[in-house]
C-alpha cells in the first residue's frame, strides 16, 4: 500500500505540473496576443512563456501532490479496481486521477483569474461579473474532471487511449509554447514606407515636474540642449497647465480639451471615449495621426500612466507603460501580479517599481523608431526626471546658476540638468543617423514643482511650464511672451506638421502667433489636485498679467503677476471689479464656488501605486 500511494503522488503531481504548465502557457499566448502593449520581441516572449509556464508548473505540481496524497489514499481502491489491477498489471487510475487533476484545474485557473477579479470586484457591475467568472471556473473544472474520469476509465478497461494519455498534456504545452512566441510582435517591423510624404515625423515629449524658471532665458539652471531647441524654433514663455495633477494634463495634452471638459480632473480617474454630457466622440492626437497613416508608440516612465487604468493608450499601437516590471509583459501575468502583491504587501511598490529613468525610456524608444524607420512616426516620450527626488546627478557646479535654495531646491537643479543630458544624446543620435530633419519635436511640462514634498497647488512654481516647438518646417528664434495652454498643443503640432487644423478640440493652433498674427486672449484655467476629505479642488484663471485663485477651503486672491510674480499680495481690495468679475466666470462656469471630485473605487493595487507616487 505505502509502494503504491508513493506511487499515486509521484504520478498525480507530475501529470499535475504538466497541466499547469499548459494552463500558464496559454495564459501567456492569451496575453501576448491580447492586453500586452508593449515590443516583445520572439525569445522574449519564449522566456516569458518559459517563466510563467513553469511557475504554473510549480503551483499545480504542489497543489497535485497534496490531492494525491490525499486522494490517492482512500480513492481507486474498491474490489473493482483490485480485480482490474490483477487483471491488466496496472494500477487504475481512473477512480483517483480525474479528481487530483479537476482538483488542480480548479485551484490554478482560479489563481490566474484572481487578479483580473480583484480589478473587476471594484467596478459598477463588477460582483457580477466575479460571479459569473467563478461560477465559469467551477464550470470548466467539473467538465475536465468528467472528461478525463471518462478518458482514463476507458484507457482502465480497454487499454485504448494510452497514447492520448501519456502525450496529450506535453503535446498542449507545446502547443501553448507556439501560440506565445507566434504571437505577432506588437509594433514590430513595420512597412517601411510614408503613407504621407512631405510630412514630419512627430516626437511629443512631455515631462513631469519641469518648471517654466528652469528653461530657456534666464533658466536657474544650464540646460544647454533645450536652450538650442529654443534658438532653433518657437519657445512659448507663458505656458500654462490645466492641472498640476500627473495624468490630467496629458490628457488635454492629447485631446485639447481642459481636464474639467473631460472629467479626467485627479489621478486615479481615466479619459474617457466620449464627451460627458454630449457623447460625442473624444479624439485623441495618436488617434487623429493613427488614421493619417502613421505608426503611434509611447513610451511613459511614470506607473500612474497605465494605459488601461488612464485611458492614455488609446489610438498607440505600442504602449510602453511596463514601469518596474523587469521582463517587458510580465505585469500582465497573473501569477507575476500575485507575487509582487504578496511581496509587497504592507509596504506597497518600491520607487524603482513606479518610476524609471529617461534613459531607459529613450532606449526603448529608439528601440521602436528601428522597427519603424521610412516610415511616418508619432512617438510620445514621457518623462519624469525632475520629479524623482531618488535619482542623483552630480552635474558641474557651473551648470547650478541659480538654484532653488536649499540642498532638495539644488538636488531638483541637478536632476533637470541630467534631463537635458539624455534628450542631448536623443538628438545626438537622431543626427548622426541623419533623421533628425525629419523630425517635429514639442517638448513641454506637464505642471512644475515644488522642490521639499509640497502638496500640488495652483501657484506659478507647479502651473507654468516650459513649451518648445523645434524641427521641420518651424520659423527659428522665435520667442511668444503671450498667455498659452498645453490644451493648444495638438493642434499646434498639426499645423506646424502641415494639416490644415486650426483647431483640434478646444485648443488653437499657436503657429499663428508665432507669425504675429493677434489670437486674442487665451484664458488659463488651472485645477490643483482633489483634497482627500471631500474631494475639493483648488482652482485658478490666469488671462494675461492677472491671476484669481481659490484654494480649496473657498478663500479667493487676486494677483498682479506683472507686479507681484510670486503671488504675495492680495490685490481684491484694490481692484475689486476685475476680482468679481472672476468670481461671476467661475460661477458661472463650475455651477459652484471650486470644483468637486468624486473619485471612482481603485484596485489595491493601482491605489498603491499612486500613493508611492505621491510619497515621492
Amino acid at each position: 500500500m505505502t509502494r503504491l500511494w508513493m506511487m499515486r503522488i509521484l504520478k498525480g503531481a507530475g501529470a499535475a505540473a504538466l497541466l499547469g504548465a499548459v494552463l500558464g502557457g496559454f495564459e501567456t499566448a492569451v496575453v501576448l496576443r491580447t492586453s500586452v502593449t508593449e515590443i516583445v520581441n520572439a525569445l522574449d516572449r519564449l522566456l516569458l512563456w518559459l517563466v510563467n509556464a513553469g511557475s504554473a508548473a510549480a503551483v499545480a505540481g504542489a497543489v497535485g501532490t497534496a490531492l494525491a496524497a490525499g486522494v490517492g489514499s482512500v480513492a481507486g481502491l474498491s474490489s473493482e479496481d483490485r480485480s482490474l489491477a490483477l487483471q491488466t498489471g496496472r494500477d487504475p487510475t481512473g477512480g483517483w486521477l480525474p479528481l487530483v487533476l479537476g482538483g488542480t484545474f480548479f485551484v490554478t485557473l482560479f489563481t490566474l483569474v484572481t487578479p483580473g477579479l480583484f480589478r473587476a470586484g471594484v467596478t459598477q457591475g463588477g460582483p457580477a461579473r466575479v460571479g459569473l467568472v467563478l461560477l465559469l471556473v467551477l464550470v470548466f473544472s467539473v467538465a475536465f474532471t468528467l472528461a478525463m474520469r471518462l478518458l482514463l476509465k476507458r484507457l482502465d478497461v480497454t487499454g485504448r487511449g494510452q497514447g492520448l494519455a501519456l502525450l496529450g498534456l506535453p503535446a498542449l504545452v507545446l502547443v501553448s509554447m507556439s501560440f506565445a512566441v507566434s504571437a505577432p510582435m506588437l509594433g514590430g517591423r513595420g512597412t517601411q514606407t510614408k503613407v504621407r510624404e512631405g510630412t514630419p515625423n512627430l516626437l511629443l515629449i512631455t515631462v513631469d515636474g519641469l518648471r517654466a524658471d528652469h528653461v530657456g532665458a534666464g533658466s536657474r539652471v544650464r540646460t544647454p540642449t533645450l536652450q538650442w531647441m529654443a534658438r532653433k524654433g518657437i519657445t512659448f514663455s507663458q505656458a500654462t497647465t490645466p492641472s498640476t495633477s500627473e495624468g490630467p494634463p496629458l490628457g488635454a495634452v492629447h485631446t485639447g480639451r481642459h481636464p474639467l471638459v473631460t472629467g479626467f480632473v485627479a489621478d486615479g480617474q481615466s479619459l474617457p471615449a466620449s464627451l460627458p454630457g454630449s457623447g460625442a466622440d473624444l479624439q485623441t492626437l495618436a488617434e487623429k495621426l493613427q488614421s493619417e497613416g502613421y505608426s503611434t508608440g509611447a513610451f511613459v516612465s511614470s506607473a500612474a500612466l497605465d494605459g488601461r487604468a488612464t485611458g492614455l493608450s488609446r489610438g498607440f499601437t505600442v504602449y510602453d507603460d511596463g514601469v518596474g516590471t523587469g521582463r517587458r509583459g510580465s505585469d500582465r501575468l497573473a501569477l507575476k501580479t500575485m507575487w509582487r502583491w504578496i511581496t509587497g504587501a504592507g509596504k506597497g511598490p518600491d520607487p524603482e517599481e513606479v518610476l524609471r529613468s529617461a534613459s531607459e525610456s529613450v532606449s526603448r524608444l529608439g528601440e521602436w523608431m528601428s522597427w519603424h524607420h521610412g516610415e511616418n512616426q508619432f512617438a510620445w516620450l514621457h518623462l519624469s526626471e525632475p520629479r524623482n527626488r531618488l535619482l542623483g546627478f552630480d552635474p558641474d557646479p557651473a551648470d547650478l546658476v541659480d538654484p532653488i535654495p536649499g540642498e532638495a531646491g539644488r538636488a531638483y537643479g541637478a536632476r533637470v540638468v541630467g534631463l537635458d543630458e539624455v534628450i542631448g544624446d536623443l538628438l545626438q543620435g537622431l543626427e548622426a543617423d541623419g533623421m533628425l530633419d525629419d523630425w517635429l519635436f514639442v517638448v513641454v511640462g506637464t505642471r512644475g514643482r515644488v522642490p521639499g514634498g509640497a502638496f500640488p497647488n495652483v501657484g506659478d512654481p507647479w502651473s507654468q511650464v516650459p513649451m518648445i516647438v523645434f524641427g521641420a518646417g518651424v520659423p527659428e528664434g522665435v520667442r511668444v511672451d503671450t498667455q498659452v495652454r498645453l490644451e493648444d498643443v495638438p493642434a499646434t503640432a498639426l499645423t506646424a506638421m502641415g494639416f490644415v487644423k486650426r483647431r483640434f478640440g478646444d485648443g488653437y493652433s499657436l503657429m499663428a502667433l508665432a507669425g504675429g498674427t493677434d489670437l486674442g486672449a487665451l484664458q488659463a484655467l488651472v485645477v490643483a489636485p482633489p483634497r482627500a476629505e471631500d474631494g475639493r479642488c483648488g482652482i485658478a484663471v490666469r488671462e494675461g498679467r492677472w491671476k484669481f485663485a481659490r484654494d480649496e477651503k473657498g478663500n479667493g486672491s487676486l494677483y498682479d503677476l506683472k507686479n507681484d510674480s510670486k503671488e504675495v499680495d492680495d490685490v481684491q481690495e484694490k481692484h475689486a471689479e476685475r476680482a468679481e468679475a472672476a468670481k461671476s466666470h467661475l460661477r458661472e462656469l463650475l455651477g459652484k464656488p471650486n470644483p468637486e471630485v468624486t473619485m471612482p473605487a481603485l484596485d489595491p493595487e493601482r491605489a498603491a501605486v499612486l500613493k508611492a507616487l505621491r510619497d515621492l
